[in-house]
């Protein structure tokens, strides 16, 4: 057996002594500001590589003109901008400073992670795009995030917000948000406005939208595409907004259409578990456009304008309209309103305005509880065609198709049931087959009724009396 001489052991203990060393990332910190491959720009002297850790300290500027790779960033009242592209593969903490400008690009690769911290109102983001393809959180307490000057954040992979501070620009141009992975707030009571001031616009592409608390605005122009789901809570939206053609959106939360908010349904088909209508009656406002909107969920009508453009909302099957609020601004105009599911006009909700030719088919459940009426205020021979069922639950008092203008109610072999108060047709009612199979129903208006008469059921027995 070979005998292994002292130097032999020497040799081994020295390579076993230098290899972590030179395997070992290096740490670089800005030192000045200059081009990323310039060794002065760095402390020590050097250019970062891929396994690096690198700091960018304020005042610094770094310019990246390449395509480079680190494991860790660290961003500290420094910029980094240029037109190359920056890939991290472990950590960013962005605890301020700024991305841009150069129109360059920062990628935080899928299992990577992203920090927003510190109270700094001075995370900018200005003519450079962040692409996040890991995980990023907001933290909470955390300031400002500030996107202009054709500033883009793209996300497809976990945007975790954890604070109430907003979305800002403030220095003119487009901000833009695309999602197209999973937009979150998980923490934070209060609102998350995305705009501000200024311009920033969000755009849902197919991603998942999670508000766990408080609340998430969209103050200016969002744009819902693709087949995603918004799965628990609210995402407010407050400017004009568009839904595209075959965009399906899922999931328990809703979309809320605030004062003035519009939704413009592109020409096709989309559809939309869950919808909230609190719009108002402003130019612009509510639900509008050539397509065909399905809600699979529930519209919550508050008040505001279905209609504007000939196109369509559909009710499907075991879905729910709930008509809310004393307010008489429920505006149905040149639109059609197809009732597959049940639709509950609550009990104190105010009028419903039918006007401009807007046609409203009814094949499910429509159940009035209120003893306000349908009114024609612009004209245009609105009509209401029931083959289902059409029926007042509740309020002692009389509910009135037409108290102003003409509405014409086509019963179309559909049942009426009055339980409670009276239902008057003061507009044509042409009974085309079908029953009453309880209550008093008044037609004062013409059409097939001509002359106008009262229908009493009482058990299976009805009985017409001339008015």
């Amino acid at each position: 057996m070979m005998r292994r001489s002292p130097k032999d052991f020497l040799a081994v203990a020295f390579f076993l002594l230098i290899i972590p060393t030179s395997l070992r990332a290096a740490s670089f910190t800005s030192a000045a500001s200059g081009n990323w491959t310039t060794p002065a720009t760095w402390s020590p002297n050097g250019v970062p590589a891929a396994g690096d850790d690198v700091i960018i300290q304020s005042p610094h500027n770094v310019a990246i003109s390449d395509t480079r790779s680190v494991t860790n960033l660290t961003l500290s009242a420094g910029t980094l901008s240029g037109t190359g592209a920056l890939t991290v593969t472990g950590a960013f903490i962005w605890s301020s400073g700024t991305l841009g400008t150069g129109g360059g690009s920062l990628t935080i690769a899928s299992g990577a992670t992203m920090s927003i911290t510190t109270a700094s109102n001075s995370h900018n983001l200005r003519t450079f795009t962040l692409n996040n393809q890991g995980t990023a959180t907001w933290a909470a307490g955390a300031g400002e995030i500030v996107i202009d000057a054709g500033g883009l954040l793209n996300n497809s992979g976990t945007f975790d917000i954890q604070t109430d501070s907003g979305i800002r620009n403030f220095g003119g141009g487009t901000g833009t948000i695309t999602n197209s992975g999973i937009w979150k707030k998980s923490a934070g009571i209060g609102t998350v406005v995305i705009g501000l001031q200024g311009v920033v616009n969000f755009n849902n592409s197919g991603g998942t939208i999670d508000v766990q608390t408080g609340l998430i605005q969209a103050a200016d122009p969002a744009t819902f595409s693709g087949t995603g789901s918004v799965t628990t809570g609210t995402f407010e939206l407050a400017a004009g907004n568009t839904l595209s053609n075959g965009a399906s959106y899922t999931g328990a939360g809703y979309l809320r259409l605030t004062t003035n908010a519009g939704l413009t349904i592109a020409a096709g088909s989309s559809s939309i578990s869950n919808l909230e209508l609190s719009s108002g009656n402003s130019g612009g406002s509510g639900i509008s456009g050539t397509g065909a909107l399905t809600i699979s969920g529930n519209l919550r009508w508050n008040n505001g304008r279905i209609g504007g453009g000939g196109g369509s909302i559909t009710i499907s099957p075991g879905s729910t309209v709930d008509i809310l609020t004393s307010s008489n601004l429920h505006i149905l105009s040149a639109f059609t309103f197809n009732n597959q599911g049940v639709v509950t006009w609550a009990s104190g909700a105010g009028e419903i305005e039918y006007d401009s030719g807007a046609v409203l088919n009814n094949s499910g459940i429509f159940d009035i509880q209120s003893d306000a009426g349908f009114r024609n205020f612009n004209g245009g021979n609105p009509a209401i065609n029931n083959s289902g069922v059409w029926k007042k639950t509740a309020g002692a008092g009389t509910n009135t198709n037409g108290l102003q203008g003409t509405i014409t109610f086509n019963n179309n072999g559909g049942t009426i049931t009055v339980a409670s108060g009276q239902l008057t047709m003061a507009g044509a009612f042409n009974p085309n087959g079908g029953s009453l199979t309880a209550g008093q129903m008044n037609a004062t208006g013409g059409g097939a009724s001509s002359g106008g008469f009262s229908l009493y059921c009482s058990g299976t027995t009805a009985r017409a009396t001339s008015e």
